[in-house]
């Protein structure tokens, strides 16, 4: 019997004959067009894979390729970045050895070319001396231990555009008898029919469908008209959630006439891009969907956590990293008392962490660095912490998170830290787990049911009732064909002169083309094209153009009518809106918060969510400090929100000193060093030792927050204090100090006052009160009645309710701020008549109740404010102002 070669445009859907005698071994590339033939999965792969493991050799895992390939390119060509050249030199080793039998010894090539190839010749050596086979040679290496593997009768089917590793194992593999189901290529029937193969133009005997319809069309010029039998629909959206959504909705239409979700597929290009949306998507819809393509560990919630804990170990615990590592959904949960004292506490070393952790379970003593292990001791190590977080059990509560674990640990840690003695440092150790978090590849969403999300090449050969091709856009079908970085495509033509067999950019091209005929031929019933016009790539937006093969196709797009609402939470966002509402809770809930947004937002006068509660304040019974009264003269609902609702911000580890912290900070080094200097006047408070022990002092007193290289930047403190005591302005000759920190009580326009002034001097006038200021605009300025901030209030009360309680029979010569940064004084303009006027508004707002969202207009109270999550300031505040 011949093998022959059934080449036709259109193929008519092969039927495997169930009877021993006559049955051809089914071939397919996987398990979609296996299901479509109904007979058992079955690929090249595989039998590949038998010979080779017959033959005592293993095809090598990721990790362990990655790093012989890393090994060999650091003796060739040492580069400085070692593993950003391996990874984009792997792809380019892995195109020479599937598209050459064996590589040869080439001098005659560009630098740049030598280069790669020695690479992949020492890469291919190293790995058969320990008897592994690179995936990407696994064809060529099958072919030379194939002798004692007899040919079959054998049916391939779906390798329609086979590679010449598949179309020379595939000769090799197939006794007389065999059928190939093959594309028109010239170059490559010629070599198949010099093997003794013949064509057979079998003709279509089945009625064609709608797939193979369009398919053909997509090759054929001058289309015209859609046959009317067929269902074809193209669509055109404005961005790519409409996009998902409508053909969700399309789909959840179909699943609830009855179609099985087996029946369905969604195809795209960039599986990867759309496969999180249409997840979300689809779990609003309550339809199933599986992500059968495979991702990185990275991007799992198991290499989060891991490349979190190298983070923490790397440099010992710190407080912002470790935070997130105990707080991560891998970690062992804590109590929110617990949680509550590490906020608090803000430890950062192991030792502290410790002392909060001890009532706990969870053991972080092994969360250290160690300067040298063998590899099976770093193994044990790793797996010691996996333990004791518990990890294992914890990722069971995804499917995807403990297949990615059983992933992690079989084809990455066993690949790599296997008992031997090599010893590796930490840096060595984490650099070998972050490239395993990089290398394997752990499926996206797994699952048994639902509906599937596809590319091009992983599901040739299949059938489906319905198909939906999604992002069919400009530049994403077909995708623009572009030069490899280290071998273009000049280069790859001097190396096909030498035997190799490199697509070229036509072929390319043409495999677009192919590929995309046979995707549209998988269709049997109704077949959906669609794109958006607008294009996210990350947190980008660009526009979009339909694809040219709608033309080809002679498709016409258009936006497919309303459809019902599929999900409850789209009939919420429509009934939210509407006087109608639904029996739900949610709705009911989110209905009463869109009223308040909307008044909120509107033209309506401000209401008791901008802070007009009409519940007086009776401030004759309450002692406020500077502070509290500027805050209400600045923006009488950041001291509403503050003050009398007690909102605070989240504490967190800041990177830098807040302006209240270096503030405090400052006042604390002052009042240490000009103490000592009272008691010991010889003391050089300019010196900068001392300054830094009173630096240290202090922030021991204040229990000051942990930042990242504190003890560098202090510094840079010091030398900004030692300059601001140099100043002749800080410490005149003909001043005395007479008090520090002076706590006063005292009372003005029927207001109580209590504070504390940072310095008293005395000179030859009288009394001199000093506030001590960081920067040189730290001091806060109230609004007049034009809603300006030009107002001072701290001075005026230190000369009007302080002094007089404090010295009553003294004269208060001058009342100053004293700017650290700049190292002068500042005398802000005082005008009585102002002052006056705003302390009678401040008064008649708390009377009234009133705290409205109401910043000076340049908004500088807004500039060192927390509150902005609740007062949401912005357009609305002009309507409001406008509105009163």
């Amino acid at each position: 019997m011949d093998r022959l070669i059934i080449q036709e445009r259109i193929f008519d859907l092969p039927v495997v004959d169930s009877t021993k005698s006559n049955r051809l071994e089914a071939i397919t590339p996987n398990i979609h067009a296996a299901r479509a033939l109904s007979v058992h999965p079955n690929s090249l792969q595989n039998l590949a894979s038998e010979i080779i493991q017959n033959q005592a050799l293993a095809i090598a895992k990721p990790v362990k390729s990655y790093q012989i390939l890393k090994q060999a390119i650091k003796e060739l060509l040492k580069p400085e970045d070692i593993e950003g050249y391996t990874r984009i030199m792997m792809p380019v080793v892995q195109n020479l050895l599937k598209n050459s039998k064996n590589l040869p010894n080439i001098c005659d090539l560009s630098a740049r070319s030598q280069k790669i190839i020695e690479v992949a010749t020492l890469y291919l050596e190293r790995l058969h001396q320990q008897k592994l086979v690179d995936p990407f040679e696994l064809y060529w290496r099958a072919l030379e231990n194939i002798e004692n593997r007899p040919a079959k009768a054998r049916l391939i089917y779906g390798y329609f555009s086979a590679s010449w590793d598949e179309l020379t194992f595939i000769d090799a593999v197939c006794a007389d008898g065999s059928r190939i189901y093959l594309s028109k290529d010239q170059e490559k029937t010629s070599f198949l029919e010099e093997k003794g193969w013949q064509i057979d133009f079998a003709k279509v005997t089945r009625k064609i469908q709608v797939g193979q319809y369009l398919a053909q069309r997509f090759l054929e010029e001058n289309n015209k008209g859609l046959a009317p039998e067929f269902e074809i629909k193209a669509h055109e959206y404005k961005d790519q959630e409409t996009e998902a959504r409508k053909v969700l909705t399309q789909i959840k239409t179909l699943l609830s006439q009855g179609v099985l979700s087996d029946d369905i597929v969604i195809v795209s290009n960039d599986e990867r891009a759309w496969g999180p949306l249409l997840l979300d998507v689809a779990w609003e819809f309550g339809i199933e969907v599986r992500l059968p393509y495979t991702i990185s560990l990275t991007q799992t919630r198991l290499g989060a956590w891991i490349e979190l804990l190298l983070e923490v170990i790397e440099n010992e615990l710190p407080y912002e990293s470790t935070s997130r590592l105990l707080r991560h959904p891998l970690s062992p949960k804590l109590d929110s008392d617990i949680l509550e004292q590490i906020r608090k506490k803000q430890p950062n070393n192991l030792s502290k962490w410790q002392d909060v952790l001890i009532n706990t379970n969870l053991d972080i003593g092994n969360l250290q660095k160690t300067n040298e292990l063998k590899k099976s001791e770093w193994l044990s190590y790793f797996r010691a912490i996996i333990d004791k977080f518990e990890i294992k059990r914890n990722s069971a509560q995804w499917a995807k998170e403990i297949v990615a674990f059983d992933f992690l640990n079989q084809e990455g840690l066993q690949e790599i830290f296997k008992s031997e003695n090599l010893l590796l440092t930490w840096n060595q150790f984490r650099q070998e787990l972050l490239t395993i978090l990089k290398i394997v590849q752990t499926p996206a969403y797994p699952g048994r049911e639902g509906v599937e999300l596809h590319n091009f090449n992983s599901i040739v050969g299949a059938n489906y009732k319905h198909v939906f091709i999604i992002d069919v856009a400009e530049g994403k079908i077909p995708k623009p064909i572009t030069n490899n970085t280290l071998l273009d495509f000049f280069e790859q033509q001097q190396l096909n002169a030498k035997g190799f067999i490199l697509p070229t950019a036509a072929n390319l091209a043409k495999r677009q083309e192919l590929n995309f005929y046979y995707l549209l031929s998988i269709a049997t019933e109704t077949i959906t094209l669609s794109y958006s016009l607008i294009d996210r790539q990350g947190i980008s937006y660009s526009t979009a153009q339909a694809s040219s093969y709608f033309e080809r196709l002679g498709l016409k797009l258009s936006e497919p009518s309303e459809l019902a609402i599929s999900s409850l939470e789209m009939a919420r966002q429509l009934y939210l809106r509407q006087s109608e509402t639904l029996e739900d809770p949610v709705l009911k809930s989110a209905l009463v918060s869109y009223q308040i947004e909307r008044k909120r937002e509107g033209s309506n006068p401000p209401n008791e969510y901008d802070g007009e509660v009409g519940i007086p304040f009776d401030y004759s019974k309450h002692y406020f400090s500077v502070s509290q009264l500027s805050q209400l003269g600045q923006c009488p609902f950041k001291w509403f929100a503050s003050k009398l609702l007690h909102l605070e911000k989240f504490d967190h580890l800041d990177l830098d000193l807040t302006p209240a912290q270096r503030g405090n900070l400052y006042h604390k080094v002052l009042e240490l060093a000009l103490s000592e200097w009272k008691l010991n006047p010889k003391i050089q408070l300019k010196d900068e030792k001392a300054l830094e022990q009173w630096f240290i002092k202090a922030e021991n007193e204040l229990n000051f927050p942990t930042l990242p290289a504190w003890s560098s930047r202090r510094i840079e403190y010091i030398k900004k204090l030692k300059r601001a005591i140099e100043n002749t302005e800080f410490f005149p000759a003909d001043r005395q100090v007479l008090e520090l920190e002076k706590y006063f009580n005292g009372q003005w326009e029927g207001l109580k006052f209590r504070g504390r002034i940072d310095r008293v001097d005395r000179n030859s006038h009288g009394i001199v009160l000093i506030d001590y200021k960081s920067g040189s605009k730290n001091y806060q300025l109230i609004k007049n009645s034009l809603g300006k901030a030009e107002i001072d209030l701290q001075l005026p009360i230190y000369r009007l309710a302080a002094a007089p309680n404090l010295y009553p029979k003294e004269n208060v010569d001058r009342v100053i701020y004293y700017s650290i940064s700049d190292a002068k004084e500042l005398s802000p303009k005082e005008s009585k008549e102002n002052l006056n006027q705003a302390i009678v508004k401040l008064k008649q707002l708390m009377e009234q109740g009133s705290y409205r969202v109401d910043p000076d207009i340049k908004e500088t109270a807004c500039t060192f404010c927390d509150l902005d999550p609740v007062c949401r300031k912005g357009p609305r505040i002009k309507r409001k102002r406008e509105i009163v």
